[in-house]
């Protein structure tokens, strides 16, 4: 648990740090802290020694977030609700950035950052935050019953919508298109929603979601996947059909298709379609197309290391994916090594 933890906020140190530099050099300061390095010349933290740094940044993170993170601002009623249901990010005097709001990461992210905390410290404060949150976004942030992917998610939407309906504000998405990756995490989300609060609703939401996804399944190949990565829900117009960011899709279904479900035979049939495709595909040629919201990725020859690492990490909690788990797993790791790291 702490190991994942560790993983956590290790990349919060590290995105924070990438964001603050202008050059590839070693800067003398990241943000207003000067660098600090070891006898060995390694960065060190400087919120103290490692057996402080660690805890105390995960508490200082959650803290900013229970005491000092805004409200969103007006009008009514978006100033009812803290700034991070419907913004991306902060700027620096804690403006909201006008770039999308990309929930169909935020949410899955939220939740797994404020379980294993809760996990690691007994404040269940954070999961009530997280709860809140699902609870808007699956009241103001789920498609029509008359669309052609109905009662699904909103994986994205417009900085500042109180009613989501899809990032058009830099036109380079069409109203109600959604990436169908994230919606699978959305629905994975709710449904461990449901083990953790014993609410009906969550467990309803994931298997409406579920179900769309078994019902809309095929069999993947080179250059489409078992589900487009981007798909017009209104009408069911398909504007990327490559993706291969299909681990949470993958635990949703496999989850629900072992627990006591009516519908299990067609998650069984869904998830073993992401398998195949998988092992098929990705798995050999290498492309792993990106799973961030806001990448216009319309391509079956891309390359990306985030699917990589979410296929790499779902094998140690679901090796049955992969028969030659022990040989994927280090293969991926190499993978990465030899395409992103200078």
């Amino acid at each position: 648990m702490r190991k994942y933890l560790f993983l956590i906020a290790a990349a919060f140190f590290y995105f924070f740090a990438v964001a603050q530099r202008t050059d590839l050099s070693m800067p003398d300061s990241i943000g207003i802290h000067k660098v600090q390095l070891d006898e060995n010349a390694k960065l060190v933290s400087w919120l103290g020694t490692p057996d402080v740094a660690y805890d105390r940044f995960l508490r200082q993170r959650w803290n900013f977030v229970k005491t000092k993170a805004p409200l969103s601002p007006g009008p009514y009623p978006r100033n009812l609700y803290p700034q991070y249901y419907f913004y991306c990010a902060f700027e620096n005097d804690l403006r909201p950035s006008t770039w999308m709001n990309d929930v169909g990461e935020k949410l899955p992210n939220w939740f797994e950052s404020a379980r294993l905390y809760y996990a690691y410290t007994g404040d269940k404060e954070v999961m009530s935050i997280v709860t809140k949150m699902a609870d808007y976004y699956l009241l103001h942030g789920t498609s029509d019953s008359g669309f052609a992917w109905p009662g699904f998610p909103y994986t994205t939407t417009n900085a500042g919508d109180t009613l989501f309906r899809g990032f058009t504000s830099a036109k380079i998405m069409e109203p109600h298109e959604i990436q169908v990756d994230h919606a699978g995490d959305m629905g994975n989300t709710y449904y461990r929603l449901f083990l953790f609060t014993g609410n009906k609703k969550y467990k309803d939401a994931a298997i409406h979601i579920a179900d769309v996804l078994a019902e809309k399944v095929m069999d993947g190949n080179e250059k489409h996947s078992p589900w487009p990565y981007r798909v017009v829900m209104s009408h069911g117009k398909i504007t990327a059909p490559y993706g291969a960011n299909w681990a949470g899709c993958y635990m949703l279904l496999y989850n629900l298709a072992t627990a006591p479900t009516k519908n299990a035979k067609a998650y069984r049939r869904a998830y073993q379609k992401i398998q195949q495709f998988i092992t098929a595909y990705p798995m050999k040629t290498g492309y792993w197309t990106d799973g961030h919201s806001d990448t216009d990725v319309k391509s079956n020859t891309y390359k990306s290391n985030l699917s990589a690492s979410n296929i790499n990490l779902l094998l140690f909690d679901y090796p049955l994916f992969d028969a030659d788990w022990k040989i994927s797993a280090p293969a991926l790791i190499k993978w990465t090594e030899d395409n992103f790291i200078n």
